[in-house]
């Protein structure tokens, strides 16, 4: 049927492929709000039987009843009551077994009932039908509808033209609605009598030059058809011997056809042209050989393996053509085009830069930079850090720690930072953040205004309110974010404090209240001049271990910790004023402001178009799927 039925197939998903067309038909229809494409689905309903089916198709006029019963050799097809009117209803030459049969496949089509069969009893062709159709290009619409209902159900076309319908606009536009394989689908230039409406076109008598001209009008006729778009039809390649036929219907005998001729030429009795009479003998004998071949094409005996091999070319080609009438009707590609463009990360960046302008990233990311902590206080906080490897100094930098920044600043030539009002980020030239996302919102209904029509994804997008209640906290904490960032960044290149270094301190602990004493000690005992006395050496001792020498000796390390700590702290202020720098480089913080913005605004709003985008590749991944064999 040429029209998608309103009520499903007796068809399974799972074992018909017409059934999944169906379904993304309607699925389609439902996400495009639109009509649905119309669907050729006959050839799926003929491999439900063993009958192949030859429709006549043709214009008014061109011989479609008189080549149905030449190819017949009876009288099928008897035009003469409907002067003026063609063929009205569809006459089937059919076996008288097997009319059943192609009532049955017709059982859905309300001209079923008004089909006219012409039984034979040929068990030959038991399974061969002949159809006679009513002219394509009728005035009369009844007669359109019939053709363009039961074309798609025909398992073998047969095309009627006559030299003056060849390049008819109507049989064009037929002939793309044409969903049978072309092997199946055969062209007949009827009426070639009416090339020799004077001798001239042959160009001689002799056999040579009826050769000549038959080639010539088929070329000539090869190309017309291919012109008109032939299924599948390929530059520079002519149609094959099967699909084209080249005949005179009407003057089916060689003799009936040289007497056509005689009387298109005025001489009856050959006497003005009878040097040419043998080449117009030739040419008949040529139109008679095409109709014999015609017959044996279309007429002649077909096995079951043949059946099944035009039946399921036909299949194939039908899933081809209605999914490209998918494509078209709901112009697939030029829609998941539009999506994908829409979907890109660029455009993201181009939407938020019209609706906010180029320079309102960097005012948000200046008035991000109010929010960020000083170098001072980030070096703190490095410091911090990098003394929990060292057991030793952190017990100094506990209590000791705010004399060692201290010193640290100084040296650095860096001042405490001073409290001012930070202004917020969600705030900029006076206009609310919410406002802004408005603007952006506005844009994108303006720049997409047709897609969103289309697919009715306005309901969807979020409101300025929603995306507001996602951007601002992260835009507000973004100083902090890119604060971790930074310590991140220079943690990453810290090393972890080598052995020799932690050792060292270790010493340096141990010399001066510990060591150092008990080493001069030793050596005043040892000394030459005096005698070894074990009594002054434990006074000796005591007096070096004493508690006011220890705490005297705990000066030297802790004041040389605290130069360590205040160097430690000099670098870090270095180091993170380098790494900001870099940072800078190589992630300007206004580029950070557009990502976020178009992560929490751009990418919300369009998040309708992705999931629309993604439902359309899959759906065009399912009709490619359907169409590979």
């Amino acid at each position: 049927m040429d029209v998608m039925p309103t009520t499903d197939r007796d068809l399974s998903a799972e074992h018909s492929l017409a059934a999944e067309l169906v379904a993304a038909n309607r699925e389609l229809a439902g996400l495009l709000h639109c009509a649905p494409a119309e669907l050729l689905l006959g050839a799926d309903v003929a491999r439900t039987d063993h009958l192949v089916v030859c429709g006549i198709l043709g214009g008014k006029d061109v011989g479609k009843s008189t080549l149905i019963n030449a190819l017949a050799r009876t009288p099928v097809s008897l035009d003469d009551r409907e002067v003026g009117r063609g063929t009205e209803e569809p006459i089937a030459f059919v076996h008288a077994d097997m009319q059943a049969a192609l009532a049955q496949r017709l059982q859905d089509l309300p001209l079923a009932a008004t089909l006219r069969c012409c039984p034979h009893p040929a068990e030959a062709i038991r399974n061969v039908v002949l159809i006679d159709l009513p002219d394509f290009d009728s005035e009369f619409e009844n007669h359109v509808q019939t053709v363009r209902a039961l074309a798609p159900l025909l398992d073998r076309v047969l095309w009627v033209l006559t030299p003056r319908k060849l390049g008819d606009r109507a049989w064009v536009e037929m002939l793309q609605r044409v969903i049978q394989d072309p092997h199946n689908v055969h062209c007949v230039l009827n009426k070639v009598d009416e090339l020799l409406k004077d001798a001239d076109p042959l160009a001689g008598a002799d056999e040579q030059a009826a050769r000549r001209f038959w080639q010539q009008q088929r070329d000539w006729a090869a190309s017309g058809i291919t012109t008109a778009g032939w299924p599948d039809a390929q530059p520079g390649r002519s149609l094959d011997e099967n699909q084209l036929f080249l005949l005179a219907a009407a003057f089916p005998e060689p003799a009936a056809f040289i007497e056509r001729i005689a009387c298109l030429w005025d001489d009856p009795r050959w006497q003005r042209y009878n040097n040419e009479k043998p080449a117009i003998t030739r040419i008949a004998r040529f139109a008679g050989a095409e109709l014999d071949r015609l017959r044996a094409a279309v007429l002649g005996p077909v096995t079951g393996d043949e059946t099944q091999r035009i039946k399921s070319a036909n299949w194939q080609r039908s899933l081809h053509v209605n999914a490209g009438r998918l494509r078209d009707h709901y112009e697939l590609p030029q829609l998941c085009t539009r999506l994908m463009e829409a979907c890109e990360p660029a455009y993201h960046a181009r939407l938020l830069q019209d609706a906010l302008g180029s320079d309102y990233c960097a005012a948000v990311a200046e008035a991000v930079q109010q929010h960020a902590q000083p170098e001072a206080t980030l070096a703190d906080d490095l410091l911090d850090r990098r003394v929990a490897h060292w057991p030793l100094l952190r017990l100094v930098h506990w209590p000791l720690g705010w004399f060692s920044r201290l010193i640290g600043r100084r040296l650095a030539g860096r001042r405490l930072p001073v409290d001012i009002d930070e202004p917020d980020p969600t705030l900029v030239e006076g206009r609310p953040l919410r406002a802004r996302i408005e603007q952006v919102r506005s844009r994108l209904l303006a720049d997409q205004a047709d897609l969103i029509a289309r697919l009715r994804l306005e309901p969807q997008l979020p409101g300025p309110a929603e995306l507001e209640s996602r951007t601002a906290p992260p835009l507000r904490g973004l100083a902090r974010t890119w604060d971790r960032q930074l310590i991140d960044m220079i943690r990453a290149r810290d090393r972890r404090p080598s052995w020799f270094a932690r050792a060292s301190l270790w010493f340096i602990l141990l010399w001066f209240p510990l060591l150092q004493p008990l080493a001069e000690a030793a050596l005043t005992l040892v000394r030459p001049d005096t005698g070894f006395d074990f009594l002054s050496a434990a006074v000796k001792l005591v007096q070096a271990l004493s508690a006011g020498k220890l705490l005297l000796g705990l000066i030297a390390p802790v004041a040389i910790y605290v130069a360590i700590l205040a160097g430690m702290y000099v670098r870090a202020q270095r180091d993170v004023r380098r790494c900001r720098e870099a940072q800078q480089e190589g992630a300007p913080l206004p580029d950070a402001v557009g990502q976020l913005l178009a992560e929490h605004v751009a990418v919300p709003l369009l998040q309708p178009f992705v999931d629309r985008l993604d439902r359309l590749n899959a759906i065009q991944t399912r009709l490619h799927s359907l169409t590979t064999p």
